[in-house]
């Protein structure tokens, strides 16, 4: 169980670190571009109506908008994702402890959690992986797309 909860932290400190990463790199730059062209909103618009301003201000504030709302997406995907690669592992751990140890329930909780925490970490250490390999390179992308709209 002890690997496990290592996967799980290591998986924590990763997801951590690339919030973190996306801030600095992206997402001030662009919140940063949204206050500018709020603030040349109220410069242009000083006479127009509270609509024509309101409707400047959002259209500034779109692109950070896209921006959060890519990369909450893309880490619900990855947390279902481990999630349902959890929930096989813990149906696989029960159908092996109901076959392998029917003699007792202490027998056969302890045939589940000995055939649940390999698999679990494994799961976990693959979405780490996946994270580093293929979610930052592709949010990168993204976002980096987004912020050129926002510079525009």
């Amino acid at each position: 169980m002890q690997d496990f909860q290592r996967a799980q932290q290591e998986l924590q400190q990763a997801a951590q670190a690339l919030q973190e990463t996306i801030s600095r790199k992206h997402m001030r730059g662009m919140m940063r571009s949204m206050h500018l062209c709020a603030a040349e909103c109220f410069r242009k618009h000083v006479e127009a109506a509270d609509a024509t301003l309101d409707n400047c201000q959002k259209t500034c504030a779109g692109p950070i908008e896209r921006a959060q709302a890519t990369v909450s997406d893309e880490m619900k995907r990855i947390q279902a994702r481990l999630q349902r690669e959890v929930a096989g592992c813990e149906d696989d751990a029960r159908m092996d402890a109901a076959v392998t140890a029917a003699s007792s329930d202490m027998a056969r909780q302890s045939a589940m959690e000995a055939a649940f925490a390999p698999c679990a970490a494994a799961a976990a250490r693959a979405t780490t992986r996946r994270l580093h390999d293929v979610v930052v390179p592709s949010l990168e992308k993204q976002l980096k797309s987004l912020a050129a709209q926002a510079d525009r």
